[in-house]
């Protein structure tokens, strides 16, 4: 596939998944644990953290959003929010390992989180690597002038000659005769 046609995949494609960490971490900040029960929250320590961990959750989705109009040159800044998603996914596992099975959209996260986006990662570094590479190329001259090509052969001699004595060192003194 050409790297432009692959590179508009990609922007479209983190366009539409980072909908999920910017609508969801909005939910979470705007609704509290409500968003994801229905209910109200069972303390307000459990409000104040799941709306603090919603709000990283929603600039996460923004970042994603910022790498997307130069997406084969913001790789840092795509891999640092995919970093954080998958951070994020693997303590969804030890809570799925340790406390049980949750409904089926947090199932659903957990794919994303631990395969989705590391492939999206790699999908990304692939682009980034096929633009380099074409930007490494255009600036390579594709025909040398004649001017380029007489400075090349006549290097070694196009140095400018030394003035000064083929000695180490100051001018000599002269000495007065005796």
């Amino acid at each position: 596939m050409p790297p432009r046609v692959s590179k508009r995949l990609l922007q479209f494609t983190a366009a539409v998944l980072a909908l999920i960490p910017t609508l969801t971490g909005a939910a979470g900040v705007l609704m509290g644990p409500a968003f994801l029960t229905g209910e109200a929250p069972a303390t307000v320590n459990l409000d104040s953290h799941l709306r603090f961990l919603s709000g990283i959750f929603f600039a996460v989705g923004l970042a994603f959003y910022a790498t997307i109009p130069a997406i084969e040159r913001k790789g840092a800044l795509f891999r640092l929010a995919a970093a954080l998603v998958f951070t994020g996914g693997l303590a969804r596992l030890i809570s799925l390992l340790t406390v049980g099975t949750p409904v089926w959209p947090h199932l659903a996260g957990l794919v994303m989180e631990l395969a989705v986006v590391p492939a999206l990662v790699i999908w990304q570094g692939c682009i980034a690597r096929s633009f380099a590479k074409q930007e490494a190329g255009a600036k390579e001259p594709t025909e040398t002038s004649e001017v380029d090509e007489a400075s090349d052969q006549s290097f070694p001699a196009s140095d400018p000659p030394s003035f000064t004595g083929s000695h180490i060192g100051g001018p000599r003194k002269k000495v007065p005769p005796k």
